[in-house]
């Protein structure tokens, strides 16, 4: 009695207005949407990218023409041809100093040798950092980088603290433990008996026993013991971590498209998800790991001020940095440098002849090596950090050069 007391409305209005509400709840989305307004940004976006894309004719510097938002990466994609190989066509095709876009994103294709020197010698300063696209700088944001990935005054504050790690005098004390992995790997390569082998894993278990000896004194395991790599912990771990071509990923793909493409949530749980994966690969690895020069990189980051201490997080990042990036081109360039020497029975004369009197050979079979193999290549692209003059070219803030066209050139 009460209730039907304090009710104000009779049952044919409640039943209007659950009509009401109805047909307000199943109204379309779409009605409460400007349109015109959506119309307008899709026609600004439009004209961005089309602008963009045209700034090398801007400058008359030839460019093979770019498709609407992919730029030439439909070509890189679907060529069926290595991306050093489809440079090295576009500059027979445009010359020595051409252009190509990544989506939206203006690079240099260059085998100007005079102009390379100046991007990375004399102008370094206007080119030290490395290509990051808008996708990983702004899903990074307040982020750690290692020594690769970062930039500015973050990369050169982690270089400085990384330096003596490396010296001179460091290095030297690591020779008699390369020697003896060294010597490891020659007893194993004698009891192949003349048989036909694939070397290649032997470089791979060479290399990651002498960075664990030298940087990380895990000197109580013989990595090239284990023949069996289910049973090689260390060797599972980075081959897990490298196993994935991040090229070939669709999200990789969206990242070079273009500035435009939103940061969504989900990148963002992708992130945190490869940030999982880093550090469970430095988890399953024993205490002493960080020990003898990683200790002493510690012992000297504890003693600097907090500006120029690298925090727990690029400090683990870096470490792995130093264990995947040396496993991967040491025994890649090992066995590269394999082939050629099979493959060229004078060279191999020549190189046996000079060693024992001098290195000035092997010094030069290495860098030939190195050109006609370059390793980890788009890691040393360069990124423009100001506006300057290079030569007769004015680069702008944000143009990337590529660097693996000069290690291949025809004509050398």
């Amino acid at each position: 009695y009460t209730h039907e007391k304090a009710s104000s409305t009779t049952p044919k209005e409640e039943e209007e207005t659950l009509d009401t509400s109805a047909t307000e709840a199943t109204a379309d989305p779409l009605d409460n949407l400007d349109l015109p307004a959506i119309g307008d940004l899709f026609v600004l976006c439009q004209k961005k990218i089309k602008y963009r894309q045209t700034y090398f004719e801007r400058l008359n510097i030839p460019c093979p023409p770019p498709t609407f938002f992919f730029g030439n990466y439909r070509t890189l994609w679907t060529s069926g041809i290595a991306y050093s190989k489809q440079l090295q066509q576009w500059t027979r095709e445009y010359g020595h100093i051409c252009s190509m876009y990544e989506g939206t994103q203006a690079i240099y294709v260059v085998s100007d040798v005079e102009l390379l020197q100046e991007i990375f010698i004399k102008q370094f300063s206007n080119f030290n950092t490395h290509h990051k696209t808008q996708l990983l700088i702004k899903t990074r944001k307040n982020q750690h980088d290692d020594l690769i990935a970062s930039s500015g005054q973050q990369w050169k504050r982690q270089r400085t603290i990384l330096n003596p790690v490396f010296s001179q005098a460091k290095l030297k004390q690591m020779a008699p433990l390369v020697d003896n992995c060294i010597a490891e790997l020659m007893t194993k390569l004698s009891s192949s008996e003349n048989n036909v082998f694939n070397i290649y894993p032997y470089y791979k278990r060479l290399a990651t026993d002498v960075i664990l000896k030298c940087a990380f004194d895990v000197t109580e395991l013989n990595v090239q013991n284990i023949i069996d790599n289910k049973e090689n912990i260390y060797l599972i771990k980075i081959q897990e971590f490298l196993s994935t071509d991040t090229a070939t990923l669709l999200i990789y793909k969206i990242a070079h498209l273009t500035e435009l493409a939103p940061v969504l949530g989900w990148t963002l749980r992708f992130v945190e998800f490869l940030a999982s994966i880093v550090k469970s690969q430095v988890a399953v690895l024993p205490l002493d790991w960080f020990t003898d020069h990683i200790q002493e990189f510690i012992t000297v980051n504890d003693q600097l001020n907090d500006v120029k201490k690298l925090t727990y997080d690029e400090l683990l990042i870096n470490t792995l940095l130093f264990l995947t990036a040396g496993y991967e081109t040491t025994s890649a360039s090992f066995a590269y440098a394999t082939y050629i020497l099979a493959t060229h029975s004078d060279v191999q004369k020549k190189l046996q002849d000079e060693i024992d009197t001098d290195t000035h050979y092997i010094d030069l079979f290495w860098k030939e090596v190195s050109r006609m193999y370059p390793i980890a290549t788009p890691f040393i692209k360069r990124h423009c950090v100001q506006n300057t003059q290079v030569l007769d070219y004015k680069i702008k803030k944000g143009i990337i050069y590529p660097t693996e066209l000069v290690n291949k050139l025809y004509f050398i």
